[in-house]
Parts: structure tokens; sequence; C-alpha cells
């Protein structure tokens, strides 16, 4: 049974429609209107917005937000070329006490180690990767995601949408942890646009949590690992205390 539902806005983050006031106040309208209590609205950012953070400031006082939504990739503003820039948001993601999420991809504007770079400079706040990382090694992603966390460098999160690989899942589990690891989707395009996959997508998560507990010899771990990917973890990091 699905009891929330967390859910962006990617309308208006183009740079020729980039407008954080109407973009979420379309979010929110949907979320109230059409969500029968289960979506809940992250606030969509741009960081290239010339007034700083001004506007997604007067979002935020007026409306109830779960988390700040970041596409470097979509609204063509490299991380690595504007790190001043995002970290203006940071700051007040901290201020507000609010996760911060990443679309995050190996295309030069949304890499891992950049996102992780920021990361570091709020070292409490919470970061999740969106995909991991969607056009590169996974694997490599995960290994410098799990470092920066063992180092005590970040607070970083991963959301499983687009690995559909059982022993990436477990590679992922093996070097995060359970409490690292968030059921996410995406926008319905490719495999995440077909319902039919989303049965195979949540039995795949399934019988990688059992089988890597199982190799351990841990099954008394299974269920409330399974618990933790799929519901508490995000409801502990975006519900609780809100």
């Amino acid at each position: 049974k699905v009891q929330s539902i967390l859910v962006s806005n990617i309308n208006g983050l183009t740079p020729n429609k980039n407008n954080e006031l109407s973009t979420n106040e379309e979010t929110l309208n949907i979320c109230i209107n059409k969500g029968k209590g289960k979506l809940l609205p992250l606030a969509s950012c741009l960081p290239n917005n010339p007034k700083g953070t001004k506007d997604i400031e007067k979002v935020l006082n007026k409306n109830k937000f779960y988390g700040l939504k970041f596409h470097p990739t979509l609204t063509n503003f490299p991380i690595k070329n504007h790190e001043n820039a995002y970290l203006k948001y940071f700051e007040l993601a901290q201020k507000k006490n609010l996760p911060c999420l990443f679309h995050c991809a190996s295309d030069g504007f949304s890499n891992p180690e950049d996102i992780i770079k920021l990361a570091k400079k709020y070292p409490k706040l919470p970061v999740i990767l969106y995909h991991t990382d969607l056009t590169g090694n996974k694997y490599k992603a995960i290994d410098k995601i799990s470092e920066a966390i063992n180092n005590k460098d970040a607070n970083l999160f991963i959301d499983l949408s687009w690995i559909f690989d059982n022993n990436l899942l477990k590679y992922a589990i093996e070097k995060l942890g359970e409490n690292r690891i968030m059921f996410g989707t995406d926008i319905p395009i490719a495999e995440m646009g077909k319902p039919e996959n989303y049965k195979k997508y949540i039995e795949n998560i399934t019988v990688s949590i059992n089988e890597y507990f199982d190799e351990k010899g841990q099954q008394n771990k299974i269920p409330v690992a399974t618990d933790k990917i799929f519901f508490e973890n995000a409801n502990k990091l975006f519900l609780n205390n809100k």
C-alpha cells in the first residue's frame, strides 16, 4: 500500500522557461487538487535565477514543501562551474531543515563527484543522488559516496531508479548499508514509462534484498531492510519532524 509519494516538477526548469514561482505553484496545485493527500511536493530549484534564492524563499515561506530538487542537466547549469550558486540553496536548505535531491549523471552537468563536493560543504545536510549515476559507472559512484559517508564528510543517500541489476543493488547495500538507500522512480520515459515494468522493478529490489542477507546468513534482517528501503528511510528523512 502506497502511503506517500514525493513529487517534483520539471516544467519551467528549462533555460528559456525558468520560473521558480510558477513551477512550484503548479506542483502545489497538483498535489492539493489531485493528490488525495498522498502527493508531497518537492520544491524545484533554479540556482541560475538572477535573483538568487529570493524566489524559492518566497515559495518555502508561503507553502509546505518537503525538500529541494535540483536538475543541473535540464537547467543547463553545471555544478562544477557554479558551486557558489548551488551553495546558497544549500544554506537555505539547512536553515529550513530540508533535504536536497539531485538528478545525478556523469554528463558534465550533474556529475556525482560534483554533488558530493557540494555536500561536503554542509556535512550534516541530507543530500540524495537520484539514479546514483544515470549515465556513468554506478559502481564507481557508489564507491565515492561510500567513501564520503565513511569519512563522515557528507550525509549522502541514493535512490534506486534505473538500478535494475541485482548484483549492483547488492553492491549498494554492501557499501552503503540499507539505511542509505531509498526506492525511487522517474518521469515516465523508457523502462520507467511502462506501468507493467514497476511490478518487475519492485520484485527485483525485493529479490536483491533477500539474496543479499540470505548470502550473509542474516535472514532476520530481511523484513527490516525491506521496510527501510521501500518506506522508512524516506519517511524518516522527509516526514519526521516536519
